[in-house]
């Protein structure tokens, strides 16, 4: 278990940051800027706070008492840095081995030869860094962290450098690996999709403060502020009125809408921002839908531009049943998955409604 609970100043820059992890994979997700790798750093022990406090499995390695600031070689802590910190003059084995000295010869020996079958680096032993391809130094950067058996392993932006092909092979074998070795595992990334894939909890940065914590589901479909909502990719942000408020839901009023939402602590009358991710609408052909239904909120409008990226495509939707006249104006976004796309022929209709349901609202506040 690591909790983290500090404050640091650097040239300017203050880092006010606390949460905690089990044995998990718990992304720090935010901007470049936001204090990712200064947390990271804190937690190895190679920058140290002026306030608050770090332990690692119930063990204290930073106070800020004065009296406890543990050695990064005594917090028990594998560090896989962005461009890996291979040693260039050593091969892998070498590279491998570093962080065994303390430990006779023989098994040393034993234990790098099992990490080179565990990290698939078998025929690489006696190569250097520099003969390798970014994937291999990246296996072997994390081998070297894993191999002296930490207690936490912290990971930073290891896969900023990779190809996109390469980046999913390396996340799954990640995840393997954390099968294996289910350490602790604090995770750095300013990429939504890989901190999705590899996490169960988030911690979203920002400017040097937590904006949120928790599930990862829960930080991408239900954000608690309009910065989170921003920088989880929700495009379609409203301003409304509560209209209607009672133990089945909300009834949110947005001008040329109105929306069921889900029941909540707000009162008739009080004003809110909600949101939809562009993945939870859905488009219904004009004719086929049902408006009566109270949990869901059928709108008619037109596909004014969208944007084909392979596996899905994002429509930019204007709401209204005229024709606009002008095609960069938009209301919502949309995200379809390509075969739904290819399916309901979106490509030779342009006037559509989409659906709202209910429980894609989402109520952030005021």
């Amino acid at each position: 278990m690591l909790e983290v609970n500090i404050q640091a100043r650097l040239k300017g820059f203050e880092l006010c940051v606390a949460f905690r992890a089990d044995q998990e994979i718990i992304t720090l997700f935010g901007p470049s800027g936001s204090g990712k790798s200064l947390t990271l750093r804190c937690i190895a022990g190679l920058l140290t706070p002026e306030e608050g406090h770090i332990s690692v499995n119930g063990r204290t390695v930073f106070g800020a008492d004065g009296r406890t600031n543990a050695r990064p070689q005594q917090r028990r802590v594998g560090y896989v840095f962005q461009n890996y910190a291979l040693f260039p003059h050593l091969t892998v084995e070498q590279n491998l081995a570093y962080g065994l000295t303390a430990i006779p010869r023989d098994l040393a020996r034993e234990k790098v030869a099992e990490m080179v079958k565990v990290m698939r680096l078998r025929g690489l032993e006696r190569r250097k860094p520099r003969e390798l391809s970014g994937g291999q130094q990246q296996r072997v950067a994390v081998g070297r962290a894993l191999i002296t058996e930490p207690e936490i392993l912290l990971l930073d932006e290891p896969f900023s450098a990779l190809d996109s092909v390469i980046r999913g092979k390396l996340t799954e074998d990640l995840l393997e690996l954390h099968r294996q070795f289910p350490l602790t595992t604090v995770f750095v990334t300013h990429d939504l999709s890989e901190a999705y894939t590899l996490s169960d909890r988030i911690v979203v940065l920002e400017g040097g403060r937590v904006l949120q914590e928790g599930r990862k589901e829960d930080v991408l479909q239900r954000p608690t502020s309009l910065e989170v909502a921003r920088l989880v990719g929700i495009r379609n942000v409203f301003e409304g009125e509560v209209i209607a408020a009672e133990s089945t839901g909300l009834r949110l009023d947005a001008g040329r809408f109105t929306v069921p939402a889900p029941p909540g602590c707000w009162q008739v009358g009080q004003r809110v921002h909600f949101c939809v991710r562009p993945e939870n609408i859905t488009l219904v052909r004009p004719g086929r839908g049902d408006r009566s239904r109270y949990v869901e909120t059928q709108i008619d409008g037109w596909i004014v531009r969208e944007v084909n990226h392979g596996a899905v495509h994002t429509l930019f939707f204007k709401l209204g049943t005229e024709e606009p006249c002008w095609y960069r104006d938009y209301d919502l976004e949309i995200r379809v998955a390509s075969h739904a796309y290819e399916v309901l022929g979106v490509s030779a209709q342009k006037r559509w409604i989409v659906s709202l349901k209910q429980q894609a609202i989402h109520v952030i506040g005021g």
